[in-house]
C-alpha cells in the first residue's frame, strides 16, 4: 500500500498561527496609513478649493465688483470667464462644506472644508494645514 503525503492537523495550525500573528502587526500599520492617505486627500481638496477661491476673488476685485461673499464656488462653472470656469472644474469637490474668509482687498485669509466627519483649516500666510 502507498503512504498518502500529506500536512498534519498540527503543522496546518503551526501555519495559521503564524499567519495570524503577522496579520495582527500588520493590520494596525495598514490603517495608520489609510488614515494619512485621508489627510493627505482633504489636505489636496482643500488646497484646490483655495485656489479656486482666490481665482474667483482676484476677478471679482478685479472687476470692482468685490465683497467676500461674493467668493462662491458654485457659481464659478456658470461663469461666463472661461478661465474660472475651467479651473472651477478642475477644483470641482463632490461634497462638503466650504467656509472662506477673505479681506477688503479680495485675499483669502482662512478656508475651511468639512467633509466626511473631517474638517481642514488653511491658512495660506503661514501655509499651514489644521486637521480636525
Amino acid at each position: 500500500m502507498k503512504k498518502l503525503k500529506g500536512f498534519t492537523l498540527v503543522e496546518l495550525i503551526v501555519v495559521m498561527l503564524i499567519l495570524a500573528i503577522l496579520a495582527g502587526m500588520f493590520i494596525p500599520s495598514m490603517i495608520g496609513y489609510i488614515d494619512k492617505a485621508n489627510e493627505s486627500e482633504i489636505q489636496i481638496q482643500t488646497r484646490q478649493l483655495y485656489q479656486a477661491a482666490q481665482v474667483i476673488s482676484t476677478e471679482n476685485y478685479k472687476n470692482g465688483g468685490f465683497s467676500c461673499s461674493s467668493v462662491d464656488l458654485s457659481s464659478a462653472v456658470t461663469d461666463n470667464d472661461k478661465k474660472i470656469r475651467e479651473f472651477a472644474k478642475l477644483s470641482e469637490i463632490n461634497s462638503g462644506t466650504v467656509t472662506v474668509e477673505c479681506d477688503d482687498s479680495g485675499k483669502i485669509t482662512k478656508i475651511i472644508y468639512s467633509d466626511a466627519g473631517k474638517t481642514c483649516t488653511f491658512t495660506p500666510s503661514e501655509r499651514h494645514f489644521e486637521i480636525s
